[in-house]
C-alpha cells in the first residue's frame, strides 16, 4: 500500500549553523529528528519508526569510528543507511574504509541541490535493499519445486549484491565490471562470463563502457554500435529485452573466433530516456526457465537505478565545478585587468600564480593550499589600478615621491579585495604583505621573518623572478641567470632562505611554466632562444623524444600538454572523481589555447604558406573540446571515456603530421644578450 509520510531522517550534530542549514534544505519534503551525541542517536533510531537515513557530522565531539560502528553493530539499526558530513576531503576514505560503516560523505560547505539528491537517492536505495532483504531467506521457505526455488533464491541474491555495490565507493568503471560479474555467477543462467555494457549517445549510438571476458576482438567491433546495428542495437531501437538462444544472422557484428552463443540483451532505461544496454552471453541453446524473463527485467531496473544515481550526481559536481569556475575566472579577470596597465597581455599574473604554487608544493603546502595560492596570487598587483599612469608606466628612475605613490598599491589591493571567501582573503594577504623583505625593509608594514604571511612570502619570489625575466615598458629582459643569481644574493634579506632553497628544487618546473606561458610575439628580433628546459616528465608514457621539434617554445607547450592529458588519464583511471576531470580539462583547454596562439603568431611572422590550414586543426581541436563540454553537461559518465583517447590521438597526429612542418623555425633561433641592470631599483621594476 502506498503511503503519503514523509520519510524520517535522524541528523546527528551539534553545529547550529549546519543544524539550520540542513533543516531548511530537508525540511518540508522529510520529517528531521535530531541527536546530539551517538548514545541518544542510538536510543532514537532503535526508537519506532526508526529512521531511514542517519546524517552524521564530524562535530559531535566523538570518534566517528566508534558511532560508525555503535550504529553499524545494533541490530535495529545496523540496516539503516548512514551518510557522514565532513568539512576535511581526506576523511572521505577514512569514513568509507570502515568496513563500508558509511554509505558516503558529503563535504562542506553544503550544497543545496547536491544534498537534496544525495539524500533522496540514499533513501530510494535503502529501501530497495531493505525490501530486497525482506524476500524469504533460504529456497526451503518458497512452497514452490525446488528447482524454481532455488532459481528465485539466487536470483534475488544477485539483486541485492547488485544494490549493495551503490554502497562501496567505488569508481563507475569497477562497479560496472562488478555488476558484470554478480550477473555472470548466476547459476542457472549458465552465462559463459561474457558481458558488456554500453551506455547511449544522444546520438543513438551505444558506447562500450564495461566488459567481462570478451577478447580483444570483441572490444574493437562492439567499441560503438549504432542502432539496429545487432541484437543489443535492437534492444536499444525496441526498447525491450531482446532474448536468442544462439548466434543467428540478425547478429550483425561478427569478428574471427566469435563462438556460437545464447544471448540477452537488456535496455537500462531511466523512464523514457535510453540510458543504455546490458548484454550478456549464455550457452548455446540455453531455454529459458519460469520467472527468467522477468528477472532480467528486475536486473535491468537496479542497473539502471545505478547508472542513474551516478548520472545524476556526475551532472550536479560538473555544475557545481561551472559555477565554481565562474566564479574564480572573474576572480582572474580582475588580476589579469590590473596586469594589463604595464603590459601587452596578462600572462605576468598567470605565471606568478603557477610559480607560487609550484614553490609551495617543493615547500610542502598541501594539494588544497597549492590551488588556493594559484588562484589567488594573479590579484598580487590589482591595487595598481589606482596608481596614475604616469609612475605605472614611467621609463626611468621614480623619484621618492613618486615611490611613495608606488608603494600605495599594496594598501590600494588590500582595500579592494575585503572580504571572507578563501579565495579573496588570501589575495588580501599576498597583495598586502607581497613586498614585504624578510629583514624588515619592506613596505608597506616592514615585517619581518615569519610575521610576513607565508603566501605573501611565497610571491615574492614568484613576482620578482618573473618581473626580472620579463620586458616591460621601462625595461628588457633579464636571462634566467641573472635572475636566479639576484635570488640567491637576496635569500636571507629580500626572502626567506627556506623558500629560495624551494625554489631551486622545482626550478626545471619554473622553467616549464615560464615558457608555456610566454607572452612575446614572436617577430624579426623578439623569437629568442631560452636554455634547453628538459624537464622531467615523470613516468608519463604519452611522450616520446621523436615529438621533439628542437623549437623551444613548441617543444615545451607539447609536453606541458601530454603532461595534462597524462594527468586526466591518470584521474580517469584511478578515481572518476568529476570536478577533477572537469579542473583537468579547462586547464587543458585554456593551455592549448595560449599553445595555439603562440604556434600561429610564429607561423604569421615567418609568413608560413600553411598558416590558414594551421589554424583551421587548432579551431577543430577547440570545436571538439566544445562537444566535450557539451556532453559533460548531459552525460558525464559517456564524455570521459573519450576525452583521453580523442587527445592522446589528435595531439599525436598532429605534432607528427602537421606540426613537424616547423622544425625549420629552429633556424631563426638566436641567443639575445644579457640587458644590463640600468638604473631603476629592484622595487622599481617589480
Amino acid at each position: 500500500m502506498m503511503t503519503s509520510k514523509k520519510p524520517n531522517i535522524l541528523i546527528i550534530a551539534n553545529n547550529p549553523d549546519d543544524l539550520a542549514f540542513l533543516a531548511e534544505i530537508l525540511e518540508g519534503v522529510y520529517t528531521i529528528a535530531v541527536a546530539h551525541q551517538g548514545a541518544a542517536a542510538l536510543e532514537m533510531a532503535s526508537a519506532l519508526p526508526p529512521p531511514e537515513l542517519i546524517l552524521l557530522d564530524e562535530d559531535v565531539g566523538e570518534p566517528d569510528d566508534e558511532i560508525c560502528r555503535s550504529l553499524k553493530g545494533h541490530p535495529a539499526t545496523s540496516q539503516i543507511p548512514l551518510v557522514f558530513l565532513t568539512a576535511r576531503a581526506e576523511a572521505i576514505a577514512d569514513v568509507l574504509g570502515l568496513e563500508g560503516s558509511a554509505l558516503d560523505v558529503i563535504t562542506k560547505p553544503f550544497n543545496p541541490a547536491l544534498v537534496r539528491a544525495r539524500v533522496g537517492n540514499y533513501l530510494t536505495l535503502g529501501r530497495c535493499l531493505v525490501d530486497s532483504r525482506k524476500l524469504p531467506a533460504t529456497p526451503s521457505a518458497f512452497p514452490l519445486d525446488e528447482t524454481f526455488r532455488n532459481q528465485v533464491h539466487h536470483g534475488q541474491l544477485s539483486i541485492i549484491r547488485l544494490l549493495e555495490t551503490a554502497l562501496q565507493p567505488l569508481s563507475l568503471h569497477v562497479q560496472l565490471q562488478e555488476v558484470l560479474e554478480i550477473i555472470s555467477s548466476i547459476p542457472f543462467l549458465k552465462t559463459e562470463s561474457h558481458g558488456a555494457i554500453f551506455l547511449s549517445k544522444p546520438d543513438g549510438a551505444l558506447v562500450l563502457v564495461a566488459q567481462k571476458g570478451a577478447d580483444e576482438s570483441f572490444s574493437q567491433r562492439c567499441a560503438k554500435i549504432q542502432p539496429g546495428q545487432c541484437l543489443c542495437g535492437r534492444a536499444a531501437q525496441e526498447r525491450r529485452i531482446v532474448f536468442t538462444n544462439h548466434l543467428d544472422e540478425s547478429h550483425h557484428i561478427r569478428y574471427p573466433g566469435i563462438r556460437d552463443h545464447g544471448h540477452y540483451a537488456v535496455p537500462l532505461m531511466e523512464k523514457e530516456r535510453l540510458l543504455g544496454v546490458l548484454v550478456f552471453c549464455l550457452t548455446s541453446q540455453h531455454q529459458p526457465r519460469p520467472g527468467e524473463y522477468q528477472l532480467m527485467e528486475e536486473v535491468g531496473k537496479v542497473v539502471s537505478e545505478l547508472i542513474s544515481r551516478r548520472l545524476m550526481e556526475a551532472i550536479i559536481q560538473v555544475k557545481k565545478f561551472e559555477l565554481q569556475d565562474t566564479q574564480e575566472d572573474i576572480i582572474r579577470k580582475l588580476g589579469v585587468a590590473s596586469e594589463y596597465r604595464d603590459t601587452e597581455t596578462g600572462l605576468h599574473v598567470i605565471r606568478v600564480g603557477h610559480y607560487a604554487a609550484r614553490i609551495g608544493a617543493a615547500f610542502g603546502l598541501s594539494q588544497e593550499e597549492q590551488e588556493l595560492l594559484m588562484l589567488a596570487a594573479p590579484m598580487h598587483d590589482v591595487g595598481k589600478i589606482g596608481i596614475p599612469d604616469s609612475i605605472l608606466l614611467k621609463q626611468g628612475r621614480l623619484m621618492e615621491d613618486e615611490f611613495k605613490v608606488m608603494k600605495n598599491h599594496t594598501l590600494i589591493g588590500s582595500r579592494i579585495l575585503s572580504g571572507t571567501s578563501p579565495i579573496i582573503s588570501a589575495a588580501r594577504i599576498i597583495a598586502m604583505t607581497h613586498h614585504e623583505k624578510w629583514d624588515g625593509t619592506g613596505y608597506p608594514h616592514g615585517l619581518a621573518g615569519e610575521d610576513i604571511p607565508l603566501f605573501g612570502r611565497l610571491c615574492a619570489i614568484a613576482d620578482v623572478f618573473d618581473a626580472l625575466t620579463m620586458e616591460r615598458p621601462y625595461k628588457p629582459a633579464w636571462s634566467e641567470e641573472m635572475a636566479i643569481d639576484l635570488i640567491k644574493e637576496h635569500a636571507g634579506t629580500h626572502f626567506d632562505p627556506r623558500l629560495v632553497d624551494a625554489f631551486f628544487l622545482c626550478y626545471d618546473d619554473i622553467l616549464l611554466i615560464k615558457n608555456a606561458y610566454r607572452d612575446d610575439t614572436p617577430g624579426n628580433d623578439v623569437f629568442t632562444s631560452l636554455r634547453p628546459l628538459n624537464p622531467e616528465v615523470g613516468d608519463n608514457p604519452l611522450w616520446k623524444d621523436d615529438y621533439l621539434l628542437n623549437v623551444e617554445i613548441i617543444d615545451g607547450h607539447h609536453r606541458y600538454l601530454f603532461r595534462l592529458v597524462h594527468q586526466l588519464e591518470q584521474v580517469l583511471a584511478d578515481r572518476q572523481d568529476i570536478q577533477e576531470i572537469c579542473s583537468t580539462l579547462k586547464a587543458l583547454e585554456n593551455y592549448a589555447i595560449i599553445h595555439f596562439s603562440a604556434e600561429e603568431r610564429l607561423m604569421f611572422a615567418h609568413d608560413d604558406p600553411d598558416y590558414a590550414n594551421h589554424k583551421a586543426a587548432h579551431l577543430s581541436f577547440e570545436k571538439k573540446v566544445q562537444e566535450f563540454w557539451e556532453l559533460m553537461r548531459t552525460n558525464p559518465l559517456l564524455a570521459q571515456l573519450d576525452i583521453v583517447s580523442f587527445l592522446q590521438h589528435w595531439l599525436t597526429n598532429h605534432i607528427v603530421a602537421v606540426d613537424s612542418k616547423l622544425r625549420y623555425l629552429q633556424k631563426g633561433e638566436f641567443n639575445s644578450p644579457r640587458p644590463p641592470l640600468g638604473k631603476r631599483r629592484l622595487e622599481d621594476i617589480i
